[in-house]
């Protein structure tokens, strides 16, 4: 056999067991009263099987909180939810802007969090992967009762106590 037919005959091997990674992204939202705490997590779904099911049932998922990032390009989404939780009233504001396709960070969605307490802005940042700065806002944790936000990306994690920051909300 040739060494050119050889060298076909591998990279066609290689190739055709080959598999591109299928994975998607949400936002879950959960306000739990019993627990005196909201939890907004940046998620990951992998592999096909439940990457589709996701996609074919979106506003069921949304139904329970659980947003999608992927949809038609330059399109998005704003979520608002208020709960009075401990003697407070907390609003969340989500925006999911879908991925666009072209250029810079292109192939992610763009996501911002607001989060007022008692009608006072305390938490402005990008969720999820932000591509301007490679860092993955992974979860914010509200916990009313001891007026505390907590930021976590992977790697570190940030706390905006709300009674000690003299109106200055948390900006990332």
């Amino acid at each position: 056999m040739p060494p050119a037919f050889k060298c076909l005959l591998l990279f066609l091997t290689l190739c055709t067991s080959a598999q591109a990674d299928v994975y998607s992204y949400f936002i879950s939202y959960q306000a739990e009263p019993e627990l005196a705490r909201i939890v907004i997590r940046w998620e990951e779904l992998r592999g096909r099987p439940g990457v589709d099911h996701f996609g074919a049932n979106v506003e069921t998922y949304a139904a329970a909180d659980c947003y999608t990032t992927q949809g038609p390009s330059g399109e998005g989404k704003r979520i608002t939810k208020i709960e009075q939780m401990q003697g407070h009233e907390i609003k969340t504001e989500l925006s999911i802007r879908y991925p666009r396709g072209q250029g810079f960070g292109g192939a992610h969605s763009r996501n911002f969090i607001k989060v007022y307490f008692d009608g006072e802005l305390q938490l402005e940042a990008p969720f999820g992967y932000d591509h301007a700065t490679g860092t993955t806002y992974a979860e914010v944790l509200i916990h009313p009762a001891k007026e505390l936000i907590q930021v976590s990306t992977r790697g570190k994690t940030d706390y905006h106590f709300i009674d000690h920051a003299k109106g200055e909300p948390l900006s990332l």
